[in-house]
């Protein structure tokens, strides 16, 4: 029984530092070929940055966070930066994803803390 408590102990520790290590912060930045939103109100990106639809946030309802005001905001932003074909750049405070391409698609994405110029 010694012997077992360490080692359990251990591997809490090593499994808590494995998943704070992967836990970080991502700016990503490009332009945007094409923005939809869903008829649930999802507004979704394809940014040169993912190669896939992404979703950004919800005008309807609070997704993953983001109030419908704030997406509205960003909704706004983006069909802009589209227009004027100008990059953007999408900022997300933590996500499991080491690199803007492997960032999750469609609802999958981690939810930006903030969308912005580049």
């Amino acid at each position: 029984m010694t012997l077992r408590l360490p080692t359990l102990a251990l591997g809490l520790v090593l499994s808590t530092t494995a998943l704070q290590a992967h836990a970080a912060a991502l700016s990503c930045a490009g332009g945007l070929s094409q923005i939809q939103t869903s008829a649930s109100g999802e507004v979704r990106i394809l940014p040169a940055w993912r190669g896939d639809w992404v979703t950004l946030c919800n005008v309807t309802t609070v997704w993953k966070g983001v109030p419908t005001e704030v997406c509205k905001r960003w909704h706004a932003h983006v069909l802009t930066a589209q227009i004027a074909q100008t990059s953007s750049r999408v900022y997300y405070a933590t996500t499991t994803a080491a690199t803007c391409g492997a960032m999750g698609n469609y609802t999958n994405a981690d939810a930006p803390e903030f969308v912005g110029n580049n």
